[in-house]
C-alpha cells in the first residue's frame, strides 16, 4: 500500500509540467465551464477548424472571429434570399443562389479585411449584393471560413504535446512496473 501511495505521489509530481502547459493556453477563456475544466483540459491548448457566420442584412455587418488561431482562408460565402435554405452555411452544390454578388471582388474585399487576423468586421453587406429584391431584411449573408494556428503557435503546442506524450508513456510504464 505504501508503494502505491509513493507511486501516486511520484506520478502527481511528474504530471505538474503537463498541468502547467495546459493552463498556459486560453482556448476555453470565453466558455462557461468549471475552472478546472478550462485550465486542466487538453482542449484548452486550442484547435483549428471551420467556422460559420450567418447574419441578416438588417445588421449590415458580420463579425468573423477565431477562438484559437487566425483566419487563414475563406471556404464559401454568399447571400440567401427568403426563398432559400438559411440553415446551410454554403452554396448547395450544383445550384445557383438567387441573390448574386461579384464573387471575385467580394472575396478579395473580405480576404483583405480578415486573412491573418483573429477577428475582423465585414461592413456594408448590402453594398455587396446585387438586386433590390435581395436587399431585404430577410436576406442572409453567410460566410464559412477556416481558422488555423500560426507556425509560432504550432511550435509551442508541438513541444507541449511531446511533453505530454512522454509523461503519459512514463506513467504507463511506472504503473505496469508496479503491476508486474
Amino acid at each position: 500500500m505504501k508503494m502505491l501511495i509513493a507511486l501516486f505521489a511520484l506520478l502527481s509530481l511528474v504530471h505538474l509540467p503537463v498541468i502547467l502547459a495546459y493552463s498556459n493556453y486560453e482556448n476555453y477563456s470565453n466558455e462557461v465551464l468549471d475552472v478546472y475544466q478550462k485550465v486542466l483540459s487538453l482542449g484548452n491548448m486550442g484547435f483549428a477548424g471551420p467556422r460559420c457566420v450567418q447574419v441578416g442584412l438588417g445588421a449590415d455587418s458580420a463579425l468573423l472571429s477565431c477562438p484559437a488561431g487566425k483566419i487563414n482562408r475563406l471556404i464559401d460565402f454568399g447571400f440567401t434570399s427568403i426563398n432559400e435554405d438559411h440553415n446551410l452555411c454554403m452554396r448547395p452544390p450544383g445550384t445557383e443562389l438567387e441573390c448574386k454578388t461579384d464573387m471575385k471582388h467580394a472575396q478579395a474585399h473580405i480576404e483583405s479585411l480578415c486573412l491573418g487576423k483573429d477577428s475582423c468586421l465585414v461592413p456594408n453587406l448590402t453594398a455587396m449584393v446585387n438586386g433590390t429584391h435581395c436587399r431585404r431584411i430577410e436576406t442572409q449573408f453567410f460566410v464559412q471560413y477556416a481558422c488555423a494556428h500560426t507556425e509560432e503557435q504550432l511550435a509551442g503546442r508541438r513541444r507541449d504535446g511531446a511533453l505530454t506524450s512522454c509523461v503519459a508513456v512514463f506513467s504507463a510504464l511506472a504503473v505496469l512496473t508496479m503491476i508486474f
